[in-house]
């Protein structure tokens, strides 16, 4: 079982789609990271919950990492390592990397069955997705451009009530073309009185589902559709032979780790470790809480034409 974010059809998604380049010298997928603002870094990798090798020996040679960066004029590499793979993260630290940050996925098992899987979703998650039906919402699977826009309306509106940048269309387009219809990532729209009110973005590894994103919103949020839509997508992966339904990377304690652990899955962490690190990027640290609510005031579409250079920067 493998994450989609191994396979070359994502890395060369993200490299179409905001001019990445590639680092091979280090014997695991690296992209390079340019910006004016955030700085330069080596990350591995951009915009996904894992990265650095997922199976075998990690080779790790500071010389050849200070040789890498100098090469790249970067300031810092970082990986982002699940804390069950206890020896990759044990040769990074005896490596001179250090732990940048710590978030955690929930892990469901979808081999015991949905009636099994139902039983262990908690009494709230239950009640919510009943009553998600009551509202005869309609799922729509994203299977041409004009269905994937209305998704990117979705997200790109729930990312500025957020106060995030959002993703370029150039993006989601890429991956329509590069994966979806490869049968790599799977969108998912609930529709209610012909409206599309929610979505959601699965990425298809090897046995191994990835929420990569939940959109709705707020004015949607009492319909339940984010519930209507994960319960839907478990069904539906657990009948095609996916084993693993990831999460997704989620702050701790946060409302959606809240949300999140409520499914039933087994809680693991996802560690963020880093070489170097004159400038990183933390949106909990005090500046970018302020960055994040000035960004909200924003009129959308001012932020819409600022956000492709933000998000391109900050990579998380």
């Amino acid at each position: 079982m493998k994450p989609i974010f191994y396979k070359e059809d994502w890395i060369n998604t993200l490299r179409k789609s905001y001019g990445y380049s590639y680092v091979k010298e280090l014997g695991f997928p690296v992209l390079s990271v340019r910006s004016f603002i955030f700085g330069n870094r080596l990350i591995s990798l951009p915009f996904s919950d894992y990265g650095g090798i997922w199976e075998g020996r990690l080779e790790v040679d500071p010389v050849i990492i200070e040789k890498v960066l100098k090469e790249n004029s970067a300031d810092l590499l970082e990986i982002r390592v699940p804390s069950w793979k206890t020896h990759i993260i044990s040769t990074l630290l005896d490596s001179s990397f250090s732990v940048l940050t710590r978030y955690s996925t929930f892990l469901i098992d979808l081999s015991q069955g949905i009636d099994n899987l139902w039983k262990k979703l908690s009494k709230k998650t239950r009640n919510a997705i009943r009553k998600a039906y009551k509202f005869k919402l309609k799922l729509l699977f994203v299977e041409s451009l004009e269905d994937l826009y209305n998704y990117y309306i979705l997200y790109s509106r729930v990312s500025h009530e957020k106060g995030s940048p959002s993703h370029t269309f150039s993006l989601f387009k890429n991956m329509y073309y590069n994966m979806v219809r490869k049968g790599l990532a799977r969108i998912l729209i609930a529709e209610h009185s012909n409206r599309a009110i929610a979505g959601i973005f699965l990425l298809l590894g090897d046995k191994w589902v990835n929420l990569w994103q939940c959109v709705v919103p707020k004015e949607y949020r009492p319909l339940n559709p984010s519930y209507f839509l994960i319960w839907e997508s478990i069904k539906e992966v657990s009948q095609k032979g996916f084993t693993v339904f990831d999460m997704g990377r989620t702050r701790k304690n946060s409302g959606v780790y809240l949300f999140k652990r409520r499914w039933g899955g087994k809680e693991r962490e996802i560690l963020h470790l880093i070489y170097g690190g004159a400038r990183v990027i933390d949106p909990l640290q005090a500046r970018y809480r302020i960055l994040s609510r000035l960004w909200r005031k924003l009129p959308f579409s001012i932020t819409r034409l600022l956000d492709p250079m933000i998000i391109r920067g900050i990579a998380l």
